[in-house]
């Protein structure tokens, strides 16, 4: 196999906007999701989906909350995608979103289909969890004050 591209309808105007995560369905079933990370409350051009394959690509009609670093596949149709605005679900496989937590993440995986986990920014690490629906649980680690230079030159 060889790599082909093709043209998506996710924003690319500049250095900072473009795709920056994919996850598959079947064979055919490809999301993609970005945005413009030095604008992360831009919510339209943020996600798509292509039902062949990755041989057309059409936008989701609930795009996001805003930029997205990283999109997984939990199980069939569910999808979490991250971003620093928050976290969004989709039970259709990408054709809408839903924003469902403000928290600021950067990556995500899922481990099963009732469990995964999530990281952002100064150590941040979340777990999702789904009970009767899913819940996320977090730690932010206590950011210790680092010495100054001038501080350690006295």
């Amino acid at each position: 196999r060889t790599w082909t591209v093709a043209e998506t309808p996710i924003a690319h105007n500049n250095a900072s906007s473009g795709i920056f995560s994919i996850t598959r369905g079947n064979e055919q079933q490809v999301v993609v999701v970005g945005g413009d990370y030095q604008h992360p409350q831009r919510a339209s051009g943020i996600a798509a989906f292509s039902r062949d394959g990755g041989h057309s690509w059409q936008l989701s009609a609930e795009q996001p909350g805003g930029y997205r670093s990283a999109v997984a596949r939990v199980k069939e149709s569910l999808l979490a995608a991250v971003g620093p605005t928050g976290e969004d679900l989709s039970q259709d496989f990408a054709a809408h979103w839903k924003h469902t937590d403000p928290l600021d993440l950067n990556a995500v995986a899922f481990v099963d289909s009732r469990t995964g986990w999530a990281v952002g920014p100064h150590g941040t690490i979340a777990r999702f969890v789904h009970r009767n629906g899913f819940e996320i649980h977090y730690r932010r680690p206590r950011l210790e004050r680092q010495p100054t230079a001038s501080a350690v030159a006295d």
